[in-house]
């Protein structure tokens, strides 16, 4: 009787072998991955290094302008030459933003919205007006750009072809281009609302 050989049984424990790294040498060790900075504590440094709490660090370039906590987003005005800062409980207006010396003027809608703001935002056409979404409140804030006050505001929370809405959360905010209409993401509600601008609803 004759007797075979499969000589890949053998092939595959040697390769097996050679593809074994020598964890004994400190050569052939993993890396340890960490942050950059080991040992230094988190710190604030607008002309230098800036260290994360993560441990990671920040260089930025270019002019730095202080934005208040919790920042969720930001939108240009139509000419360019304004940013909106949607922050927690805090809006601000930066003009010359571009400039080396960038104006920053910050309002509250009040306390009782404190903590009821998100980041959408959009501009009217003409910049006079700027729409600033209230996230859990369910509302759009309708803020005047001139002297950065709240006139008004637009629920989301209505009845609308026999179904009462509730727990709106107003997000993202895009505004058509005459500026007649807003398009406002009501996340909870999984629904895109179609706001009238001249009507306010």
């Amino acid at each position: 009787m004759a007797i075979r050989i499969n000589r890949n049984l053998f092939a595959v424990p040697i390769f097996a072998l050679l593809a074994v790294p020598r964890f004994g040498s400190a050569q052939t060790l993993p890396p340890y991955l960490h942050a950059p900075s080991v040992t230094s504590y988190a710190t604030h440094n607008p002309d230098g290094l800036t260290i994360l709490p993560t441990g990671r660090t920040l260089r930025p370039v270019g002019k730095h302008v202080p934005v208040a906590r919790w920042p969720h987003g930001m939108v240009l005005s139509p000419d360019g030459k304004t940013a909106f800062v949607a922050s927690e409980g805090v809006g601000q207006f930066i003009t010359d933003w571009n400039s080396l010396e960038p104006t920053v003027v910050a309002f509250s809608p009040g306390q009782a919205k404190r903590r009821s703001n998100a980041g959408g935002a959009a501009f009217s056409p003409d910049g006079s007006t700027l729409y600033w979404s209230s996230g859990e409140s369910g509302e759009i804030l309708v803020v005047k750009v001139g002297d950065h006050t709240v006139t008004g505001s637009i629920a989301l929370n209505v009845e609308i072809g026999g179904r009462k809405f509730e727990d709106s959360f107003a997000m993202d905010i895009q505004s058509s281009t005459d500026g007649s209409t807003l398009y406002v993401a009501d996340v909870t509600n999984f629904r895109v609302v179609t706001v009238d601008t001249a009507q306010g609803k």
